[in-house]
């Protein structure tokens, strides 16, 4: 188990690289009560809890992997770890801008630029689930776009996942294909009101156990969209992207847990 001086260590930085930092019950070996931020406003301090962006106050666990069942692809097999949570606090590394004017408030990353602009978060991703959390606050001149996309080196055909919006259509959540040249949707479903206002979740899992597969679970409060696609070609990359695209928002979260063998 790793030691609580090391998780105080890392706090300020994002949580980074840490799947067992706290006994079944959520507190530290020590003994010493959990402090701290709270981005799910469950009452368990994010250095402790097993879903840090999804409220979960039981910490339903049921394989003690130390990622809960609300955020757990895998429920029963204990092959999962939160290896980064960023809470978007102005004194996180980690992420850093790749485009467009962000400015940076107590708990989120702020984006009010009618433009495109890009997050990139220094993760190494291969068979992962990635999420991140986003309030949309206005839309400017169409097309719209919440995404993470999972390459931006060269050229390289690479897979993502976005909620979708343009002026006469198509308003869909779909995984996407870029072949080096063209932009090819390899799984898509309509979006019953468009991109809009509101507290957003895209959620990008990516299986590269065997086949690999794209899938993406994004939507609002009571408006969930899945679609799923086969993803050739898939390869381990270093960094991942969250994207945003004529839409005002604060992200609030961006967290990483990956899946061993």
């Amino acid at each position: 188990m790793r030691s609580w001086w090391l998780l105080a260590l890392v706090a300020g930085c994002g949580r980074i690289g840490f799947d067992s930092i706290a006994t079944s019950d959520g507190t530290p070996s020590d003994g010493t009560p959990l402090t701290g931020h709270d981005e799910d406003g469950d009452g368990i301090p994010d250095p402790g809890d097993v879903c840090p962006h999804v409220p979960d106050p039981a910490q339903a666990d049921q394989d003690g992997d130390r990622v809960g069942d609300a955020c757990d692809r895998e429920p029963t097999n204990p092959r999962q770890s939160i290896t980064a949570f960023f809470a978007m606090t102005p004194e996180e590394m980690g992420v850093t801008i790749g485009a467009g004017a962000w400015t940076r408030d107590a708990d989120s990353w702020h984006n009010a630029a009618d433009s495109y602009a890009r997050l990139e978060v220094a993760v190494p991703i291969d068979n992962v689930d990635l999420w991140f959390g986003a309030d949309v606050t206005a839309k400017g001149v169409p097309a719209y776009q919440l995404a993470i996309i999972t390459s931006y080196i060269g050229n390289q055909p690479y897979f993502y996942g976005e909620l979708y919006e343009r002026m006469g259509g198509p308003n869909v959540a779909r995984v996407i294909q870029y072949d080096g040249t063209t932009y090819v949707p390899q799984a898509e479903t309509p979006l019953a009101s468009g991109l809009h206002l509101g507290s957003a979740t895209v959620h990008v899992t990516i299986d590269a156990a065997t086949a690999p597969v794209y899938s993406l679970e994004a939507g609002w409060a009571g408006e969930p969209y899945t679609v799923s696609a086969p993803a050739p070609g898939h390869t381990p990359q270093p960094i991942f992207n969250v994207t945003v695209q004529h839409v005002t928002v604060d992200v609030r979260y961006v967290i990483v847990i990956a899946t061993g063998p």
